[in-house]
C-alpha cells in the first residue's frame, strides 16, 4: 500500500499542495481540504511530473522520491 493513496490525510500532502501552486501546477477544481489525497492532488502532480519532462508511467500523478525532492517539499 503506498502512502499516497485516496483520502489519506497528512500535513505532507498539505505542503506539497502548497508547493505545487507555487511551481504553477495547480490543477485543482474544487476547495477540498488541502491535506487530504485525492483526483486534484493526482492531476497536479502529473502536471508537475511533466513540467521537468517526465513521460508515459514517470508521470503517473504518484510521488516518487525524486521528484519529491525536485519539488522541494518541507518536511513536517
Amino acid at each position: 500500500m503506498t502512502f499516497f493513496q485516496a483520502g489519506r490525510m497528512s500535513p505532507v500532502i498539505e505542503a506539497m499542495h502548497g508547493r505545487l501552486v507555487a511551481e504553477g501546477c495547480d490543477r485543482y477544481t474544487s476547495g477540498a481540504r488541502l491535506d487530504a489525497w485525492g483526483a486534484g492532488e493526482v492531476r497536479s502532480y502529473t502536471a508537475w511530473q511533466q513540467k521537468p519532462g517526465f513521460v508515459g508511467s514517470a508521470a503517473d500523478g504518484v510521488p516518487g522520491p525524486f521528484s519529491r525532492d525536485r519539488l522541494e517539499v518541507p518536511d513536517v
